[in-house]
């Protein structure tokens, strides 16, 4: 999976005379169908400033001008990862900004289309309503963070708020480069859990509760491929590598992966001390020459793995783990 996708905001904090909020109702452009209410606003053009966008977003989605200089400064930040309904990975960082006006007629005429046929209703919320409502509120803590602003005080920074998505679910993985005498490099073939297309892998897996990195990949050694060592065998870790991907299944995942560099005789697999999950998924093993690696027509995962085990095999073993690319 490639690398999400930076999709910076600019959001309207619209209050007027008799203290009340405008928001809009409506679902957004993921795959939760469940609706919420939001400030107006959207992301930010090519070639804006923030604040140029959050004028133009004002204009396009309530009809109310201003020039950018009147929504200065941002009030508050909040950011975090979102799926989009089409399985794009998103990172978003959503820029409040706060202006007082008379009450407006709102005026949803130069809106963009698919913003409007997300639209379900708009209305002006007291800072009580916000308090007493059950629905949903982006941000959810809007009324903690308007009432000071109501009052005036602004903050000298901007009020860092919680992100309205779930976070990833963060686990750390241990993986081996498993290499015999002949400088041949052991891979298992199996369906990505992102995707379910097929790629090869290094043996190893997630760490297990209490465990270390060594400790989990000398358990996911002698679990995948019947090779029992000491944690302490195994050395230093060679490689790392992290990133946010999504599962097959719509959860956001954050991994990270440890690799270590292993030399064996050359061995017989067995894999009866493989999890049941992991061996209805295996489809094969085979050892890869550096050769093969390097021109292989199926993913192989980590995708700086030929570099890196040219530098490995050469016995040039790096003192500090070398970073690689992420690859889900």
């Amino acid at each position: 999976m490639p690398e999400p996708i930076m999709r910076p905001t600019a959001r309207i904090l619209l209050v007027d005379s008799d203290d009340r909020i405008l928001l809009f109702q409506g679902q957004g452009p993921t795959k939760n169908p469940d609706v919420a209410w939001f400030a107006p606003g959207g992301g930010v053009h090519a070639g804006e400033s923030v604040v140029v966008a959050a004028a133009r977003e004002l204009w396009e989605e309530t009809g109310l001008q201003v020039g950018p200089e009147a929504l200065e400064p941002v009030v508050a930040v909040s950011e975090g990862y979102w799926i989009h309904s089409d399985d794009t990975l998103y990172y978003t960082t959503d820029h409040y900004f706060l202006l007082r006006t008379q009450t407006v007629t709102v005026d949803l005429s130069a809106m963009e289309g698919p913003e409007r046929s997300r639209l379900a209703a708009y209305r002006w919320w007291t800072l009580d309503e916000l308090r007493a409502t059950t629905d949903t509120m982006i941000p959810r803590n809007l009324p903690e963070l308007l009432e000071p602003l109501l009052k005036g005080v602004l903050p000298a920074q901007p009020y860092v708020i919680p992100w309205h998505h779930p976070a990833p679910v963060a686990f750390t993985a241990a993986r081996v480069i498993v290499v015999d005498d002949e400088n041949r490099v052991l891979l298992y073939r199996a369906p990505r859990l992102a995707n379910d297309h097929l790629a090869w892998f290094t043996p190893g897996g997630r760490l297990e509760p209490g465990e270390t990195p060594e400790t989990a990949a000398a358990r996911e050694l002698r679990e995948e491929i019947g090779h029992h060592l000491e944690p302490g065998d195994l050395g230093p870790v060679v490689a790392l590598n992290a990133g946010v991907w999504v599962r097959n299944d719509g959860l956001l995942m954050r991994s990270e992966h440890h690799f270590f560099f292993h030399r064996v005789p050359t061995l017989k697999v067995d894999i009866s001390g493989m999890e049941e999950f992991e061996r209805s998924r295996l489809d094969c093993f085979h050892w890869w020459t550096l050769d093969e690696l390097r021109s292989a027509t199926e993913p192989v995962l980590p995708v700086d793995l030929p570099r890196l085990l040219e530098r490995l095999v050469a016995g040039d073993v790096p003192k500090d783990p070398v970073l690689l690319a992420w690859d889900r």
